[in-house]
This record gives structure tokens, sequence and C-alpha cells, in this order.
């Protein structure tokens, strides 16, 4: 047996095998003295008045008592110890921990563990060539983020003000059943000619959304149940946890390990321009390039989900290489991306989650009605990049229309928020730069091969009564009660923009002779204007107070981007996004969420049978 794991180990390069069945097979393969060897052990624990949880157990140490005994023969058959002593570094155990562990022969010196993990981090180049070669046939996501160290110091030392590391993180993703999109189809290009419409995004507002927008949200959850998971304790739970990041959840180790995706870079560098942005492009067509792989980036379409900083600096790098071509000095291939809000910065986690791209297409126009109502000054602009360009797409048949439809999940940033979540966690506040970018690489590593962990790190299931549940939708219930309730008694109350007062989170409320017509022949619609029944009928049941001031907002909006967009390069760089504006509706002294509930919680079923009550009552005004 000592014989067959030291071949395997150091002849043939493979990893532990922790696998009972596996393990067994290999054994008895290799050698027919070793027939029955493992059953004779296994039967030696009794495994009849034992459980199966106990038994599969019991298998697992069998498997690792025999790479102890073969290791107490030959010191050199350590992958067991290796990988014991790389997941108690990763737990943060200490090195005279890990040292100790080793002199009683159950784990491999600290400084092995980190010779171990150097060799892992520096053959990363090459792990990555071989992903996108595995790969190339099939679509690619990447996700381009900045990640700052939290485990820092302020206070100023005599070296350094400070620890903060600030790095950008570069992240593949591709999908076995999701083919290479072209960029040219039918010799329509990926990008818009036109860059950003205004036009098409207005046209479209008219005639398939307006309509829409007049549902409140209770009839528009009406028509998208059918596409929405079921609303069940086990769903419920799922929707709780949809930033939980943890990888010991059971139900979510599948998507928390993310085998699909691929570490491409992680670089000790901020992200502030548009430079910074073209950089970290180039670094992944190097990749391309060093694996032989142009080609892709030639005919090929590569989405970009980005915050948006990160589409703002890659779109005007984009439009400044359509509209200057060479003279822009910027890569040609640079025009294979196509940046690309995620669904993390809009928080539409359950209509992008079900795959129900209608809805969720609504729900992006609903939700840039809302930053457009409160002038928030970078997300008015966000969801029109992305509706002109699904527009855009949906019009000349580019089969980019079909992949987002049919494989909406996969354009996500979750991957890159779940890898920083993993790092968070692996790292201290005492490792410097280069310590964190070896542990990025080596995280990316372990994804792909860790039996260990699969073997012996406990997962667990998040339990949460069905009361407790209910608890705490009572609790965000009286919070939105409180919300809504404020907003209702302060509509008469106004603000100024561009010369014309608004009521707050209104517009103007009635036609011109809404005053002159009786109250049964009036209706006031769910935006909160008011119409007679033949004026709205002229409008097609269409609020005209609304569109009119949408259609001005999507153009203003859109025209003060592309002059950001179309801006020359300069050798000072400064970043061109806008800083978010304490506007006038910003400016309350509401308490935040949490001091809400904690008000409420003493009394909250009370509480939510008065307010509920309260906006009971509401309908008879």
């Amino acid at each position: 047996m000592s014989n067959i794991l030291y071949k395997n180990q150091h002849q043939l390069k493979q990893k532990s095998i922790y696998d009972y069945t596996v393990f067994k097979m290999m054994l008895e393969t290799t050698d027919e003295q070793l027939i029955r060897f493992l059953n004779e052990l296994y039967e030696g624990t009794n495994p009849a008045n034992k459980s199966e949880k106990t038994n599969n157990s019991n298998k697992k140490k069998l498997v690792s008592l025999c790479y102890f005994l073969a290791s107490i023969n030959n010191k050199y058959i350590n992958g067991i110890k290796v990988d014991i002593g790389s997941y108690l570094q990763t737990s943060g155990a200490s090195a005279a921990s890990i040292d100790t562990l080793a002199n009683i022969r159950l784990s491999v010196l600290r400084k092995n563990v980190d010779r171990q993990k150097k060799v892992i981090s520096d053959e990363h180049e090459q792990s990555v060539d071989n992903y996108c070669l595995q790969n190339i046939e099939k679509m690619f996501v990447l996700n381009i983020d900045d990640y700052h160290n939290i485990h820092r110091r302020t206070t100023p030392s005599l070296l350094e003000t400070h620890n903060i590391f600030h790095f950008v993180t570069i992240l593949l993703n591709s999908n076995p059943n999701i083919s290479k999109i072209p960029y040219y189809s039918n010799n329509i290009l990926l990008h818009n000619p036109k860059g950003i419409d205004f036009k098409l995004i207005i046209e479209k507002f008219e005639n398939h959304f307006m309509n829409q927008i007049g549902k409140s949200y209770y009839e528009q959850n009406e028509l998208w149940k059918q596409f929405l998971i079921e609303d069940s304790y086990e769903n419920r739970i799922e929707n709780l946890n949809v930033h939980n990041y943890d990888g010991r959840i059971q139900k979510h180790q599948e998507l928390r390990s993310l085998n699909n995706s691929k570490l491409v870079d992680f670089i000790l560098h901020p992200l502030h321009s548009i430079k910074d942005y073209i950089e970290c492009s180039n670094v992944l067509f190097k990749v391309f390039e060093r694996s032989e792989n142009t080609d892709y980036l030639d005919h090929y379409v590569i989405p970009i989900i980005a915050d948006w900083p990160g589409q703002v600096n890659l779109r005007r790098a984009i439009t400044l290489k359509i509209n200057k071509g060479l003279a822009s000095g910027i890569s040609e291939q640079i025009l294979s991306l196509i940046p690309m809000i995620g669904p993390l910065h809009i928080s539409l986690n359950i209509l992008f989650r079900s795959g129900y791209f209608e809805g969720y297409l609504k729900g992006v126009v609903r939700i840039w009605v809302l930053f457009q109502r409160l002038r928030r000054r970078n997300y008015n602009k966000a969801p029109l990049v992305f509706l002109s360009d699904v527009f855009y797409w949906e019009l000349n048949n580019h089969p980019m229309s079909d992949t987002l439809k049919n494989n909406l999940p996969i354009f996500n940033d979750y991957f890159v928020e779940n890898f920083h979540s993993s790092i968070r966690n692996q790292t201290v506040e005492s490792n410097n730069a280069l310590q964190i970018i070896q542990k990025a690489k080596i995280i990316d590593a372990e994804r792909y091969n860790n039996s260990f962990k699969e073997s012996f790190i406990n997962s667990r299931n998040l339990t949460i009564s069905q009361d407790k549940l209910n608890y705490l939708e009572k609790k965000v219930s009286l919070f939105l009660f409180s919300l809504f309730d404020k907003i209702y008694h302060n509509i008469g109350n106004t603000i100024q923009i561009d010369n014309i007062k608004y009521p707050s989170f209104m517009l103007p409320k009635k036609c011109l002779l809404f005053n002159n017509i009786d109250s049964s022949d009036s209706i006031v619609l769910i935006c909160g204007h008011g119409f007679h029944k033949e004026c709205l009928a002229l409008y097609n049941g269409k609020c005209s107070h609304c569109f009119n001031y949408l259609s001005f907002g999507i153009q203003k909006n859109i025209n003060t981007l592309i002059a950001r967009l179309t801006t020359p390069l300069k050798d000072n760089e400064i970043p061109l996004v806008e800083e978010e504006m304490n506007d006038s509706l910003d400016e309350n002294n509401d308490e935040d969420m949490q001091n809400i509930l904690e008000r409420l919680e003493q009394n909250i079923d009370n509480q939510f049978e008065i307010l509920y009550q309260k906006w009971s009552d509401y309908d008879s005004l």
C-alpha cells in the first residue's frame, strides 16, 4: 500500500484520494493482494449496528488511517498531512499550532505548507491558460471589480500612514451549455452604431412599458407569480440568504464552489480612471495571446459585469475606439467587450435568479424610474445603457439577445463578490500585499480540487423556524408601512426641479379639465396623476405626465453620459464618475432601518395590526 501511495503522489503527481469507493478500487486494481483489505477494516467497525451516517463517517476515517499508516512506513507519503496543514493555516491556526501537530505526525510543518502554497501560486498563470483552452468554444463572462482589505490599520506608524491595500480582481466565468457569441451576426455589430440610443428607449417606453408602470406592485406581482419560484418555506429561507456567501451552507455549496470560474489575475492596483480599466482589459487580452487564442477576441463577445465605474470607463474606451480608431491608442480587442450592469447593483435578485427575463427587464425599467425620481446621479444612467443595448439586440436579432434571455443568471457579479468573501475569510491583519495576492491564487486553485474539504469539513443547514420567518416579515412590513405612511403624508410638500415644483415623490397630478369633471367620471392612476376617463382614453390608458417627464429624463441623462463617453483621453486622466450629491430628497431626519426595527421589536404584533388597519383605512380616502 505504501508503494502505491508513494507512486501516486510523487511519480504520477496525483492528489490524495478521500472517497472510500475510489480509494478501494485504486488499491485493488493496482495490487491483487489488497483485494478485500479495506473490506476487512470496514467490517471491524461493526457496521451492522451503526447508522448509515456513522458508517459513511467511518469509511472516511479508514481512508485517512491508511494514509497515516503508510506515512509511518514512508515519511514522503504526506499528502493528507499537507492538506491538514493547509486547512489549518487557512482557518487561522498559528504556526506554533501547526508545528505542534507536525511533531505528532498529523500535519507537516508550517514552512512546508508555505512552500507548497508558493508552488500552487507560481503555477497560476499556466492554470489560467489551461482554463481558456478548455473552454474556448464556450462563452466567457468577465468580472472586474476592486477589492480593499478590511483587515487594515488606519493609525499612522513610523513607516507608513496606513496599511490599506487596493486590489483589482479579474475573474472569468464560463458555462458548458452556452456557446460563444459572434461579434458580427448578419452584418449586425455587437455595439450600436448610434451609441446609447435614447430615441429607441423612449419608443420602447411608449409602446411597451408605460402601461406596465401604471400597474401597482401588487398587480404586477400577481402577473409575475407564475414565473417566480414557489413561495415555500425552503425558498423563503433561500431568499433570506441571497447575500450569504458562506460556502459551508449545504444547499449553496455547488453555486458557491464557483467551479466554472477562474481568477485571471489579482493585482495590487487601485481602480480610478479609464486607463486603469484599459490596463485590466489588456491583462485579459494577454492571456488569450499567450494561449494563442486571439481569434476569440477578434470574432466573439465577452460580456463584462461590473459596477458603474467599470461600466462607464470601459464603455468610454469602446466609444473612443469606435469614433477615433487607431488615433485613440486603444487596442482593437476592446470592441469584443460589452460592459453590463449586474443584479447585485440593482437588487433584483429574485426575478434574476428565476431566469424570467421579461420580468427582469420590466424590473430594470421600474428601478430606473425610481433612480430617476430620486435623482441618483449614476444609477439614473446605468439602467438606460443596459436597456439601450437590449433593445438594439432585440431589434436587429443579434444572438446576444437570445443568449441573455435564455441564460440570464450567468450574467452576474455574484461570482466576484463570492470570491472577495473567501479572501476576507482567509486573510488576517498581518498579511502583506504579496501574501494576500498569493492567498487569492491559492483560493482559486483549491476550488477545482479540494477533496479534503469536501470529505471532512462539516456542512451546515440554515434552520429558521416558520414563526421566526413570519416575525422577520412583520418587522420588514412595519418598516415599509412606516416609510410609506410618511410619504403619503408628505404629498402636499413641494420641491423644485428645473424651475418646476413637484410634490415629493409625485409629479403634477391632474389634466387641465380634471377639476371640472364629476368624480364618477374621473380616475387617479397609481402614479398619483388624475384624469377624466375620456382624456385618459385618448392616451390609451397611459399617463402623459409620466411619459413626458420620463422621456425628458431619458434624453437628458443619455446626452450627459454621451458627453462623458466622448471626452478624449488625457495624460492626467481623472475619474469621470459623478459623486452622489446630497439632494434635498436625501436630507431628512428619518431613523435608519436598524433603529426602527429595534424600536418596534417590543410589540411587533400589535404594531403590525395597528398599521395594517391604518393603511386599510386609506382605501376610503
